[in-house]
């Protein structure tokens, strides 16, 4: 096993699910930065594709029947209409284009959905509706949007991660409070995000080291939904799956962190925590942001990619293990469209759609066919129509992670 020395001390309870940017219902479209164009993705969200999965399969994390880990994109199952793809902790949970809500993995809190504690080797829908059209997984708990708007959640609820006014867990879809106006969502290690269509940003659950942004660390559980400052031009959220850190854009282009800043995640040239979104920088171009364990990565509408914060395995991508404290550009390309980072290694997408990762890779978690770390973008194989990648922080040790890519 490989020593880490900027995280060797992390419990294995920390090394929690899915990391990503906020998904959102696909009949809302978020206001365009003032001064630029939307980039022509060349795999834009909500096209379908099939499913692939590759890294930790411990309890079944990778939907693929077995319990062996894979170090190459597998195939799984045989439709070819998926739309998104979260990986969490040791679940993963996905949409298709008819909107039905599929899960497979670890179960044993509910996360999946299903009604019952019981592990799913393979994916498996999730009741009978058809109106999903966002989900986002957590530690141990799902979120999830439905057409009309309304918001749902399930799994642990220790924390008050589910948004329902209590801290009793829950093993199927149940509605968070009354509102159909929610538009994007996103869930973290004992929290979870939505932003509403009029641009407010609400958060739930545990707020350790401030990383709900409510102004002050700990405090709560906050168990119903609560307003994130009174900005009412958030478009994008995403929080630490694996740690205690959020971040979000604004319409403006502005990027903004809070939370634990000690590996500098927050990219804010320091290691101090942030109890209120604080912002990063002046600059007003950025297009995307996902949070990692304790890193984070952003893409600019210039299609540049930046990353910052721990980097004991190269996560961050340029070549080196040293922290990075402010945002760093990650080689020169200017093409790239996606990212998502797990809790140590990264994976994203340039056009158009070849798919590269870096970062820890002891259990294949970046799909190159083998277990050798990298430092910088590697490409994986040569096929060049990916639509979506997302990156799972997998649970039991340093060298854990998942992904999950559709094409």
């Amino acid at each position: 096993m490989k020593h880490r020395t900027t995280h060797r001390f992390l419990p294995a309870l920390l090394l929690a699910g899915a990391i990503a940017a906020c998904t959102d219902r696909s009949s809302i479209s978020a206001p365009s930065q003032p001064g630029t164009t939307p980039r022509a993705d060349a795999v834009p969200a909500g096209t379908s594709g099939a499913l692939y999965t590759f890294g930790q399969n411990t309890s079944y994390a990778l939907g693929l029947g077995d319990l062996s880990n894979r170090t190459a994109p597998t195939l799984v199952g045989t439709s070819t209409i998926w739309t998104s793809v979260s990986q969490a902790m040791l679940h993963g949970m996905a949409v298709r284009s008819d909107g039905t809500l599929w899960g497979w993995g670890r179960n044993d809190v509910g996360q999946i959905g299903t009604g019952d504690i019981v592990d799913k080797p393979n994916p498996v829908v999730v009741g009978t509706h058809t109106n999903w059209v966002a989900v986002a997984t957590g530690r141990a708990h799902t979120i999830a949007l439905r057409s009309d708007g309304s918001l749902w959640s399930w799994g642990i609820n220790n924390f008050g991660s589910l948004g329902q006014g209590d801290l009793v867990n829950r093993a199927t879809p149940t509605r968070v409070g009354t509102a159909n106006d929610w538009a994007k969502i996103a869930a973290g290690y004992v929290r979870s995000f939505a932003i509403k269509t009029d641009g407010t940003l609400w958060g739930f659950g545990g707020n350790t080291a401030g990383s709900l942004g409510v102004g002050i660390a700990g405090g709560g559980p906050y168990s119903t939904p609560v307003q994130i400052g009174s900005a009412t031009n958030w478009q994008q959220v995403c929080t630490s799956n694996a740690g205690n850190f959020s971040a979000g854009i604004q319409t403006d282009g502005s990027l903004w962190t809070w939370g634990a800043g000690a590996n500098g995640q927050l990219g804010l040239g320091t290691t101090t925590d942030k109890y209120a979104p604080t912002r990063v920088g002046t600059a007003t171009d950025w297009r995307s942001v996902v949070c990692g364990w304790t890193h984070t990565v952003a893409i600019k509408t210039s299609g540049t990619l930046f990353a910052w914060g721990a980097n004991g395995d190269g996560q961050i991508g340029v070549g080196d293990t040293k922290n990075k404290l402010s945002p760093v550009q990650v080689g020169a390309a200017s093409d790239w469209i996606k990212a998502s980072a797990g809790a140590f290694h990264t994976v994203g997408i340039r056009l158009p759609g070849t798919l590269w990762a870096w970062g820890n890779n002891m259990l294949g978690q970046l799909g190159l066919s083998g277990t050798s770390d990298r430092k910088t973008p590697v490409q994986v194989g040569t096929l060049s129509d990916w639509r979506a990648v997302q990156a799972g922080a997998g649970s039991g040790g340093n060298n854990s992670g998942t992904s999950g890519a559709i094409r």
